[in-house]
């Protein structure tokens, strides 16, 4: 897996924007494609990519009144497309699991389908959001 950084998303948009296309279609998608490439290019979320076959976009998000010393970090996987999953899947979980730990996340939260529960067992329903701690609070 492979991060984009700020500086190279618009460099490599078309890719990022096919891959991301399916997702955004559908019903529940809260943001517009134009909206998530202005976040990546702020570093308001992060994009990954696996060969460009798999776009992964994370966001840390914070929480408490204190942004110095947050009650809790989350790494919350925004969108994630592709194909192949069963040859991208768990290589791609633990690198986010290690990549938000180094970020001080407490843990690791997607939500999405239902589909997601059956292919990560480290994850525990909250709703429909899944979760797995990375560093305890």
């Amino acid at each position: 897996m492979k991060s984009i950084a700020q500086w190279e998303v618009v460099q490599h948009w078309d890719r990022i924007a096919e891959l991301l296309m399916p997702v955004l279609a559908r019903p529940e998608a809260d943001n517009t494609l134009e909206d998530v490439r202005q976040f990546l290019i702020s570093g308001g979320m992060q994009a990954w990519h696996v060969d460009w076959r798999v776009i992964v976009v994370t966001a840390i998000q914070t929480f408490g009144s204190n942004p110095q010393a947050p009650t809790k970090r989350v790494c919350q996987v925004v969108f994630c497309s592709g194909t192949g999953m069963d040859d991208w899947l768990e290589p791609v979980v633990t690198h986010l699991k290690a990549w938000a730990q180094s970020m001080n996340c407490h843990c690791l939260r997607i939500s999405g389908r239902i589909g997601w529960k059956r292919v990560l067992p480290d994850f525990h329903e909250t709703c429909t959001t899944l979760e797995c701690e990375i560093c305890p609070r």
